[in-house]
């Protein structure tokens, strides 16, 4: 799977130097973010490829990458 869009937001909005990556397969594909006590969960969209999905904490959230203006657009859904 190519995470390219998600490491690319991880690393503008979210990394610090304690911060890691971990690719899983199970139970659902994705990366998992670590960062200290904090972590979050990465998934891709199956329809749009710029398009991929956050869940954190009690939270889901939908991010949009727009490649006119290289920037991200997020919300919880």
């Amino acid at each position: 799977m190519n995470y390219r869009l998600i490491k690319k937001y991880i690393a503008s909005h979210l990394a610090t130097p304690t911060a890691s990556l971990t690719e899983v397969t199970d139970p659902e594909a994705g990366i998992l973010f670590k960062n200290g006590e904090d972590s979050s969960f990465f998934y891709l969209d199956p329809q749009y490829s710029n398009v991929f999905f956050e869940k954190h904490e009690n939270l889901l959230y939908k991010h949009a990458y727009d490649p006119a203006t290289h920037d991200f657009k997020s919300k919880i859904i």
